[in-house]
């Protein structure tokens, strides 16, 4: 009977080399796969923005108040929810209040206590409400008056979870002429922009949403 032989420490150490080599490879895909979960969870909830946005357009023709959308910029759930509550009618957007954040001024935001506090809607990058969708909104004229005003370009915009960087950020964009919505790349954008009818001015400077 032949005596036991045990592991040597070089066998030891690529044993432990390949355990690791595994372990990095599957937190990378794991990393990967949240990523990815995370995106098409902020996608679907573009997509019930987008459905909202085109129901208030419909009524209103215009996002904001006349051809100024600087109002709805500030608290567009105002526009979905606070304002449609306020005059008895339906909500256009209903979502979970942890999807909802209230601005503070400067940049800083928190979470609401209530719905009706809430000024934007956060999407699903961050443990912390760092990320808010926001809107680039180029409103126009037809004609004199603001009964003529209308809702011509809407960019919806995630950043993505890395703020600063707009290469990775997911975009809709809504043109007037085709009334509908098309989702976009960072590439794509300026493009889009250009082929409208008229052309708006446009300064692409497409920085932190929390600027906005």
């Amino acid at each position: 009977m032949s005596p036991r032989r045990g592991f040597t420490l070089i066998e030891l150490l690529v044993v432990v080399a390949i355990i690791a080599s595994l372990a990095a490879i599957s937190l990378a895909g794991l990393s990967i796969l949240r990523r990815q979960q995370k995106i098409a969870s902020t996608l679907d909830l573009m997509t019930n923005v987008t459905v909202a946005v085109d129901a208030y357009i419909r009524e209103y023709r215009r996002l904001g108040n006349a051809t100024d959308s600087s109002d709805f910029l500030r608290d567009p759930w105002n526009f979905f929810y606070k304002d449609q509550r306020l005059h008895g009618k339906t909500p256009m957007l209903e979502i979970k209040l942890e999807r909802l954040v209230e601005r503070l001024g400067s940049g800083a935001i928190k979470r609401p206590d209530a719905v009706h506090t809430a000024t934007h809607i956060s999407d699903f990058f961050g443990s912390t409400p760092t990320n808010v969708l926001s809107f680039t909104i180029f409103n126009n004229n037809k004609g004199t008056g603001a009964n003529f005003a209308y809702a011509h370009c809407i960019i919806l915009r995630s950043s993505a979870g890395t703020l600063g960087d707009p290469k990775d950020d997911l975009y809709y964009a809504y043109s007037a002429d085709k009334a509908s919505w098309r989702k976009l790349k960072y590439n794509e954008v300026a493009e889009f922009i250009a082929n409208l009818d008229p052309v708006p001015a446009y300064d692409p400077k497409w920085v932190d949403p929390l600027s906005y």
